[in-house]
């Protein structure tokens, strides 16, 4: 119910939320542009079309970034300087995108965070290159297309970077194992290889070397078996964004394991999102996962935080709620800057609340200018037992 009064105050306020309000203080202005669809979930009388106050899930992700950004300004409150949130609902039927950059409230803004898919990327970052404001993509892992645009900014990493990542950390930890990468056919996982070839050929140090091993998509232990070499240590990347191609793989991992064979398993950072690895189901089978975000929701604050949304919300934050409130904080602190110019402070690394970003440019590989910067931050989290034994 709680969450289901959050929407309507967005309905008929949407969408101011000052952190401060300190006379001395200059105005620092955000907008925040999220999904919300509230034309299709509330009627032109303001009635919640969906029975029994059923909660519509697909605004779910949208809503705790959104949360954790205002719990995060309310907290601000007793700091230093005077910030506001101004929240777009992207999806309006009533109001395109392209008509509601016009209202002064956007123009007028210090920053812009989007919560969004490619196309609206695109038409942001065009709109924010050409009235020079900084803009942060929150969540989704790719570029949109978007080149030549040093004002916007990619908080989630994209495929090519996370594989990247991957070689690096595959060079500096398993180097002395066998490493043998198995993957299904299909266009993503053709690019997966691609970009490890390619890291291959631009990467300091001695290349990796592996073996790749195609697999069916419904393939068991048998088929890995015979390629294997039990006296040796294997360390298996699984090349597949697909979560049933993880589960299939870590089960075959296990049983090979249970067999003598030393393995251990990586997977791709859409794992993270396989709730198995988060239990006891592969016991013994050591799953490293690689991660832009970590929150490992132990700290003294963390625990607050989440004791906070269970009364509020019974329920469990998801990270999009972490991300949301640590984003705050950041943005806040640099906003009350003697200059504030985001795009010139944003690049770089930053220590965060409960994570770090590292937020480095992106370089055109046609004339190597500048098309955007990316976070190239990326965790390796080892579970074992359904628990994260250590962090990297």
């Amino acid at each position: 119910m709680m969450r289901l009064l959050i929407f309507i105050w967005l309905l008929i306020g949407l969408g101011q939320h000052p952190a401060q309000a300190q006379a001395d203080s200059p105005v620092r202005r955000i907008v925040l542009f999220l999904p919300l669809h509230l034309d299709s979930i509330f009627n032109a009388q303001q009635e919640f079309r969906y029975k029994n106050h059923e909660f519509p899930r697909f605004v779910s992700s949208p809503l705790e970034f959104y949360e954790g950004f205002i719990d995060a300004l309310d907290s601000l409150k007793q700091k230093p300087g005077n910030t506001e949130l101004h929240v777009i609902d992207s999806r309006s039927t009533q109001r395109s995108l392209s008509a509601q950059l016009n209202s002064p409230n956007v123009q007028e803004a210090d920053l812009w965070l989007l919560f969004g898919n490619v196309t609206e990327t695109r038409i942001l970052a065009e709109a924010a290159k050409t009235k020079q404001i900084a803009l942060i993509n929150v969540n989704l892992p790719n570029d949109g297309g978007v080149q030549g645009n040093p004002f916007f900014f990619m908080w989630n990493s994209t495929l090519q970077t996370q594989i990247e990542g991957i070689y690096r950390h595959l060079q500096q930890y398993y180097a002395l194992d066998r490493i043998v990468v198995v993957r299904k056919k299909g266009s993503l996982e053709d690019r997966i290889l691609n970009h490890l070839e390619e890291t291959g050929k631009n990467t300091r140090g001695v290349p990796l070397k592996y073996k790749v091993i195609e697999v069916v998509d419904s393939f068991s232990v048998n088929q890995l078996r015979g390629k294997l070499d039990s006296s040796q240590q294997t360390l298996l990347l699984g090349a597949s964004l697909d979560e049933k191609f993880a589960r299939l793989l870590a089960s075959a991992s296990a049983d090979l394991k249970t067999e003598g064979f030393r393995v251990e398993l990586m997977g791709m950072p859409t794992w993270e999102n396989v709730r198995e690895f988060a239990t006891t189901r592969y016991r013994n089978l050591e799953i490293v996962i690689p991660t832009p975000y970590y929150y490992a929701r132990i700290d003294n604050w963390s625990q607050w935080l989440q004791s906070r949304f269970a009364e509020s919300y019974y329920s469990r934050p998801s990270d999009f709620y972490f991300r949301g409130y640590e984003l705050a904080w950041l943005t806040h602190s640099l906003l009350q800057k003697k200059t504030t110019d985001l795009a010139g402070q944003l690049p770089g690394k930053h220590k965060m609340i409960f994570s770090d970003a590292d937020l480095q440019p992106v370089l055109n590989r046609q004339n190597y200018m500048l098309d955007y910067f990316e976070n190239k931050k990326l965790y390796f989290l080892k579970r074992l037992d359904g628990a994260v034994r250590s962090v990297r």
